[in-house]
């Protein structure tokens, strides 16, 4: 995409003018570029809960140096941990947890729904 040869090209022309860089270092859809132009580059990558879908990370070869540090809810890590080849991952727990982990707080979302799908069929009539 023109958004991914934008970040490549921005990492040549800095390398040009400072040298390569030690590292790429992103967060969520950044952390796809960085793990694209890490990987076409050589260039190692840190990533903060990537955005990365399944073909992309499928890409990514044995021995590229990554690493994913994403909260126990995001779930990319699970996808690059069966390749530990290419990825080293680390989870941490998120500062709060997340409303659809609580199980009182999902019972209240799927009948709040409920109750409104019913009212709006309801009121259509």
């Amino acid at each position: 995409t023109p958004q991914f040869r934008s970040a490549k090209q921005l990492v040549e022309a800095t390398t040009e003018v400072y040298g390569a860089p030690e590292e790429l270092i992103g967060f969520s859809l950044g952390s796809a570029k960085a793990i694209s132009v890490g990987t076409e580059l050589g260039i190692p990558t840190t990533n903060f809960n990537p955005a990365v879908g399944p073909q992309a990370l499928k890409n990514v070869p044995i021995g590229s140096e990554n690493t994913i540090i994403a909260t126990t809810e995001n779930p990319t890590h699970v996808l690059a941990g069966l390749k530990p080849g290419a990825f080293k991952i680390k989870t941490l727990l998120p500062l709060q947890e997340p409303e659809y982990l609580n199980i009182e707080s999902a019972i209240y979302t799927v009948v709040k729904i409920a109750y409104f799908r019913t009212f709006e069929i309801k009121s259509s009539h």
